[in-house]
């Protein structure tokens, strides 16, 4: 049995290498967030292509469960990854430790159905194909504290060749002035890791971002080694669209 990437074409995929934004950076990176709009897809081959040298040995993939569809508030998948681009595989050994500590649940349907990581996924074997993958997604209606023992066990657990990544989109719903406004907000709570602020932002996925920021932290990687913000508006060329979603890309370092 298998997970799948979507969408299945390997053509559309291929371009956003294509378009990918081209830049140097000597340093190593540790996380980052990245859009899974896939008319952003350009800056998710952006994010991934800048792996490339450093081939990490996992990729902790974070997402929010965005319909609710899971009983449990923190699922994974124990399946590997059909994609155009061959099979990813999923870290089994790392989701069996969360599945014992009961820190999370194994639930396949609802991570079949969930864009943050059926989207991406695709684009990591694209780009790191002996690079496994730790699916993991969120309710929006997690604790800190919750949160914190997730974030606990994963620096306990993750080796240090890691890379976390937070699949998240952020102002949705608004025109590009607004949804501009309300990321600069975005911006600096990230710039900042202020986390009082967290729960102010126009974000699909707060906990996403808060493991994220935690797990920097934590891991000593709070240097923001470059960043880029986009429109599906600006994108789509309609700078008057009144329903646009917006995105970040950020890269974090020591």
């Amino acid at each position: 049995n298998f997970q799948y990437s979507a969408p299945w074409d390997k053509e559309l995929l291929e371009n956003f290498y294509q378009q990918k934004l081209s830049f140097t950076n000597d340093e190593e990176i540790k996380g980052g967030i990245i859009p899974h709009h896939l008319l952003a897809g350009k800056y998710l081959a952006s994010f991934f292509g800048m792996l490339e040298k450093q081939k990490p040995g996992v990729v902790v993939l974070i997402g929010p469960d965005h319909f609710n569809r899971g009983q449990a508030k923190i699922i994974s998948s124990l399946q590997n990854w059909q994609t155009p681009f061959g099979i990813l595989k999923t870290d089994k050994n790392l989701v069996n430790k969360l599945v014992e500590a009961r820190i999370l649940s194994v639930d396949e349907k609802t991570m079949a159905e969930e864009h943050s990581i059926y989207g991406p996924v695709a684009l990591i074997k694209r780009t790191l194909p002996n690079t496994r993958v730790l699916p993991i997604i969120l309710k929006n209606n997690l604790t800190t504290s919750s949160l914190d023992v997730l974030i606990d066990k994963l620096q306990e657990i993750l080796p240090a060749d890691a890379v976390i990544v937070s699949s998240i989109d952020f102002s949705h719903y608004q025109n590009v002035s607004v949804a501009d406004f309300h990321d600069e907000l975005s911006k600096a709570v990230i710039e900042n890791f202020d986390y009082e602020k967290l729960p102010q932002l126009e974000i699909d996925s707060t906990p996403s971002l808060y493991v994220l920021m935690k797990l920097m932290e934590k891991r000593g990687s709070q240097k923001i080694l470059n960043h880029f913000h986009s429109n599906s508006g600006v994108l789509a060329g309609n700078n008057e669209a009144e329903n646009t979603t917006s995105h970040f890309v950020f890269f974090f370092g020591s």
